[in-house]
């Protein structure tokens, strides 16, 4: 497993860990001092402090750390090219199967869960199209795309390769891995949590959450072997933008794992398709 990622050095694992918690920190003061508002209403929300923040940390952490300073490819953090056709179009598939799974709910039992009311539609999309997308933009090109770069392509393969000395427990190996690059994963989140308002009583609740959501996409990488879908799955699962009201994040996060289950049949599906489309354009049609 990983055999083909090239190897970096503890410096710049520690480097990227440090680097991600000083600017996550920064981050939330820009949240809080509204850095970034300037560009959200100029750009009617597509554009917003999320997507802002994120492209800095993709900027410093990803760029400047891991390519520049550790010399890693793009391969070495999981993105792939050949990959990227079928986690996008597998990311549309799961988009339109939780789409369909709440549009059943509704339909079967009279609503989403706790609410009642035939077929209610999803209120955020009162707020625009542009701030709708630009929700969406900023998980696909920022935090979900920075988060799973950062501890699923780069963290958890360097941590796995690192534990040499378990060579011959590759089971144990790979878990000691997923939990310390989870346990990472959940510290950064610390920050965001109080700025959120999370009571100090709750934090260890809700980080322990972030934690099981870090471990479920660390399953979806290590299944799939596709980073963009789990992107896909992440940035849907904070932003499902779904059509009707309903327990639309873990109708993401169920169908993202049915998906998962069932992905050698799911990717062959999707090369599928984009070897017809080839074809069909190759013939002119």
């Amino acid at each position: 497993m990983f055999s083909d990622v090239k190897r970096t050095t503890w410096p710049v694992i520690i480097s990227m860990a440090v680097a991600a918690s000083v600017l996550v920190v920064a981050a939330v003061g820009a949240f809080q001092y509204d850095l970034f508002t300037a560009l959200y209403q100029v750009t009617g929300g597509l554009i917003n402090d999320t997507l802002t923040a994120n492209i800095h940390l993709l900027a410093i952490v990803v760029v400047g750390i891991m390519f520049i300073w550790g010399k890693l490819r793009l391969r070495d953090v999981g993105l792939r090219a050949e990959k990227f056709g079928t986690g996008l179009l597998m990311t549309l598939v799961l988009w339109l199967f939780a789409q369909f799974s709440i549009t059943a709910w509704q339909a079967l039992f009279g609503g989403p869960v706790g609410r009642g009311g035939p077929l209610d539609p999803n209120p955020i999309w009162e707020s625009g199209p542009t701030v709708v997308l630009g929700l969406l933009i900023a998980q696909l090109l920022g935090n979900a795309l920075y988060e799973e770069i950062a501890f699923r392509g780069f963290l958890l393969p360097q941590l796995y390769l690192k534990m040499a000395r378990w060579r011959s427990r590759p089971v144990l190996r790979l878990a000691g891995a997923v939990l310390l690059s989870v346990v990472m994963f959940a510290l950064i989140h610390i920050p965001i949590r109080i700025w959120s308002g999370v009571p100090l009583a709750q934090l260890p609740g809700s980080l322990l959450w972030v934690a099981v959501l870090g471990i479920l996409f660390a399953v979806i990488y290590l299944r799939t072997g596709n980073l963009f879908f789990t992107v896909g799955a992440h940035a849907l699962f904070n932003t499902p933008t779904m059509l009707l009201v309903g327990d639309s994040s873990y109708a993401i996060l169920a169908c993202a794992l049915v998906i998962t289950a069932v992905w050698p049949y799911a990717a062959r599906l999707g090369r599928g398709s984009l070897q017809t489309q080839a074809t069909y354009h190759t013939k002119g049609v």
